[in-house]
């Protein structure tokens, strides 16, 4: 197998194991999720049974392309997957980062922890988005 095609999807498919650790932990421990979802008040209050389902099944869905691109059949696929994962990421900065403005103590939610986001928190998702963009540059995305 050609090094330089599977290093690259290593690196999108390291990238990938958060998002299928924190979506196996959310999985287990659904409603806990739902409710920190609730607590943190980013989402309206109507929506963040739909909002925790979408986000677990975007981690989960992501998180699985991740891996999958090890598979040589899915190595096309490997520009889109770190696409998406960086897609994730920058999501999750954005969300994180909004929490993080308006100053809420409020649990994370991320692995299962009950840990208040802060902005190590932050800066873990900006650095995983940061890596993402990495990968995409030396898989020759412009």
């Amino acid at each position: 197998m050609d090094a330089s095609a599977i290093l690259p999807a290593a690196g999108v498919s390291l990238l990938g194991m958060p998002l299928l650790l924190s979506a196996s932990t959310h999985l287990r421990q659904f409603g806990a999720f739902k409710a920190v979802v609730v607590t943190q008040s980013v989402v309206p209050f109507r929506l963040h049974q739909p909002a925790a389902l979408a986000f677990v099944v975007c981690e989960l869905t992501v998180g699985v392309a991740g891996g999958a691109v090890l598979l040589p059949m899915a190595r096309q696929g490997v520009v889109w997957v770190v696409v998406a994962e960086a897609s994730m990421y920058l999501g999750l900065s954005l969300y994180v980062g909004t929490i993080v403005h308006r100053g809420l103590k409020v649990p994370c939610g991320c692995f299962g922890k009950v840990r208040p986001i802060s902005r190590l928190t932050l800066l873990r998702n900006i650095a995983l988005f940061v890596a993402c963009l990495a990968v995409g540059v030396w898989i020759g995305i412009p």
